[in-house]
């Protein structure tokens, strides 16, 4: 089986749970459906830098979404799909005109 190394990391910044001690106190806001403390633009790295992929049997990847729409709203989503190439990947999703 021929198997690639991943020259990148590949992912998408999610919403997690709130921590104070692992979280931006910038990055917190209140959900309004559950009422939660969530931190928003946390990296959740779908494929790591150097990881072993198969060439015949290809990764399938899945992330949760959901979002609120009116009944008069278009249902469109969209994400983003991070790259990262340093050695080790930043927790948090930070857009300023770079690439993570």
């Amino acid at each position: 089986m021929a198997v690639r190394l991943s020259r990148k990391f590949y992912g998408t910044p999610v919403s997690r749970l709130f921590n104070p001690s692992i979280h931006s106190e910038a990055d917190m806001y209140i959900n309004e459906n559950t009422g939660r403390r969530m931190a928003k633009g946390q990296m959740a790295w779908l494929v790591e830098k150097k990881e072993r992929l198969s060439e015949d049997q290809p990764k399938v990847l899945t992330i949760d979404v959901s979002a609120n729409f009116t009944p008069d709203e278009d249902r469109e989503l969209g994400a983003i799909l991070a790259v990262c190439s340093e050695d080790v990947a930043p927790a948090r999703f930070a857009h300023d005109g770079k690439h993570v």
